[in-house]
C-alpha cells in the first residue's frame, strides 16, 4: 500500500508554489510599472521634440541662431539638457530637425540588474512660402523686392499720385461687391480661401469712408502696437495678397502670385491722403497652405514632416 503524503509536505510544496508565483508576480508588476515610465517618458520626449522643431522653425529661413537659440530655451525651460539633443538645418535652412535623447530610472526592474532605460524621438519641422489663405484682407499689392520693415502703400487715394490703373485704387472685391461687402473683409478678414494663381477681381473707387472705418477700428484694437513690438495674432498685422499686376481699367480681374504681411501703421483721412493706408512689410508664419514651390514674400506656414 503506497504512502500518503503527510499533510507538512503538501503545506510545503503549497508555500514553494506561492513563493514562485508571488517572484513572477512581483517580476510582472515591475515590468509593468516600469514599462508604463517608458511609455510616459517616450510620449514626452515625442512631444519635446516636435514642439521644439516649431518654436526653431519660426526663425527661418533668414534667422539661423534665433532658430537654435529657441530651439534651446524651449529644450531648458522643459528641463532637457540642450547638450542631449542634435539640431540641424538643411542646406535652403527651410527645414529643422531636432533629435532629443533621454534616459528614464528604473524602479521595480532594478531588482533584475535594469536600473535604467533609454528613450529617444526626433521631429522635422518644414518652413514653406504660403500658397492658400482664408484670412486676408480685401486689398492688393503688386509683387516687389521689399525689404523687412520697408514702408508700402497698401492702398492709394485719387489725389496720392499713386493709383494702380484707372479707378482702381488696391481694393479688391471678395466674396462679394459694394462698400458694405468690402468694409467687413477689411475689418475682420475674408473667410473664403485664396491661392496664388487665383484670379480675383477689383472694387473700384476710393472706397475712403469705409476703408477709415474698418482700419480705425483694427487700430483701436491694438493702439500701442508698433512694427518693432507687435504681438503674433495682432488685428494690425494684415495678410494680403500680392499680385501679378493692377493692370485693369475700372473693375477686373488680377491674378494673385503669393502672400504678403504688412503692419497697419496708418490709414489717411484728409485731403489727397484719405483712403490711403499705409503699412510696412514684415516676416510672419500663420497657418495656411503651401505647395513648396510658391512665391518668397516672407510669409510662410510650418509642418511637421517627421
Amino acid at each position: 500500500m503506497p504512502k500518503r503524503r503527510s499533510r507538512h509536505a503538501e503545506e510545503g510544496a503549497v508555500t514553494v508554489v506561492v513563493a514562485v508565483a508571488m517572484v513572477a508576480l512581483i517580476g510582472l508588476v515591475a515590468l509593468g510599472t516600469d514599462v508604463g515610465r517608458m511609455y510616459i517618458a517616450q510620449e514626452r520626449v515625442a512631444t519635446v521634440a516636435d514642439a521644439a522643431a516649431l518654436s526653431g522653425a519660426q526663425f527661418l529661413p533668414h534667422d539661423r541662431d534665433g532658430a537654435f537659440a529657441a530651439v534651446t530655451t524651449y529644450l531648458t525651460k522643459n528641463g532637457v539638457d540642450p547638450r542631449s539633443v542634435v539640431i540641424s538645418l538643411n542646406e535652403t535652412e527651410r527645414t529643422l530637425a531636432v533629435a532629443v535623447e533621454d534616459s528614464v530610472t528604473y524602479t521595480f526592474a532594478r531588482i533584475f540588474g535594469q536600473a535604467s532605460g533609454t528613450v529617444a524621438a526626433s521631429a522635422v519641422a518644414r518652413v514653406a512660402s504660403l500658397s492658400g489663405y482664408n484670412n486676408v484682407v480685401p486689398l492688393g499689392v503688386v509683387q516687389a523686392d521689399w525689404q523687412l520693415g520697408d514702408p508700402v502703400l497698401l492702398k492709394a487715394a485719387p489725389g496720392s499720385g499713386g493709383h494702380h490703373s484707372p479707378g482702381n485704387y488696391g481694393a479688391l472685391s471678395l466674396g462679394g461687391r459694394g462698400a458694405s461687402n468690402y468694409e467687413g473683409n477689411l475689418a475682420n478678414g475674408y473667410t473664403g480661401w485664396l491661392r496664388a494663381g487665383d484670379l480675383i477681381q477689383t472694387e473700384p473707387g476710393n472706397m475712403a469712408g469705409p476703408t477709415q472705418r474698418a482700419l480705425q477700428d483694427r487700430i483701436a484694437r491694438d493702439p500701442n502696437a508698433s512694427y518693432a513690438n507687435v504681438r503674433k495674432g495682432s488685428p494690425r498685422i494684415m495678410i494680403i495678397p500680392v499680385l501679378e499686376s493692377f493692370d485693369v481699367n475700372g473693375r477686373g480681374e488680377v491674378r494673385i502670385v503669393g502672400f504678403g504681411a504688412f503692419f497697419l501703421e496708418g490709414v489717411g483721412s484728409q485731403g489727397s491722403d484719405r483712403g490711403t493706408v499705409h503699412g510696412r512689410f514684415l516676416r510672419y508664419v500663420v497657418t495656411g497652405e503651401s505647395d513648396g514651390d510658391g512665391a518668397d514674400f516672407a510669409t510662410y506656414t510650418i509642418k511637421l514632416t517627421h
